[in-house]
């Protein structure tokens, strides 16, 4: 992660002459390529692509393809895993991907995670609320409401701020299913006396 890190550093701090050229360079090699794993659907690929092309809009594209079908899967700290690199990845902070992946925070258990993120994003929000996808998503006002926010929100959040309409994957899941972190048990019991 530290050679990552230090080529993401490079990277942003290089001259704007670089980044055209980079972008001349490798830009429609990187949208035929993610474009392609996108329509046939192969994650690993896009995954690859989208890790070797950082730095291409296309890639960015890509990352959220990939968040998206994590998410419609139900593995919401994946999607907040893939949701992180792509707020590394933008030039400058954007609340509403900040939104997104607190709420799958949320969801995958890690209310602190969640909970710090919102509370970042109410600090440097001018505006009581978040314009999110044409509606507007009311904040917490402090951040000793943040875990109740949370709580009352953040599974309805996910539906209205991405337009993903079937989180947690498979039409066939009923209400009674848990969505949040897995729960391990025993799935068979044998007594030889």
């Amino acid at each position: 992660a530290g050679g990552k890190a230090k080529l993401e550093a490079l990277f942003r701090n290089a001259p704007e002459e670089f980044r055209e050229e980079f972008s001349k360079q490798y830009s429609d090699l990187a949208d035929k390529l993610i474009t392609d794993a996108i329509q046939v659907g192969d994650n690993e690929q896009l995954r690859r692509l989208t890790m070797r092309y950082a730095f291409c809009s296309a890639a960015r594209r890509g990352q959220l393809v990939l968040a998206r079908r994590a998410l419609d899967r139900g593995e919401y700290l994946e999607t907040a895993l893939l949701l992180g690199r792509l707020l590394r990845q933008n030039e400058k902070p954007d609340n509403t991907v900040r939104l997104q992946m607190a709420l799958c925070y949320s969801m995958a258990g890690l209310e602190a995670d969640a909970a710090d993120l919102i509370n970042l994003i109410v600090r440097e929000q001018t505006d009581a609320n978040l314009q999110v996808a044409g509606q507007s998503i009311p904040l917490p006002k402090n951040p000793a409401e943040t875990p109740a926010w949370l709580q009352q929100h953040a599974e309805s959040l996910i539906k209205q701020s991405t337009g993903w309409s079937q989180p947690g994957g498979s039409y066939r899941r009923t209400s009674s299913q848990p969505r949040g972190p897995a729960k391990f048990g025993f799935s068979w019991k044998s007594n030889l006396f």
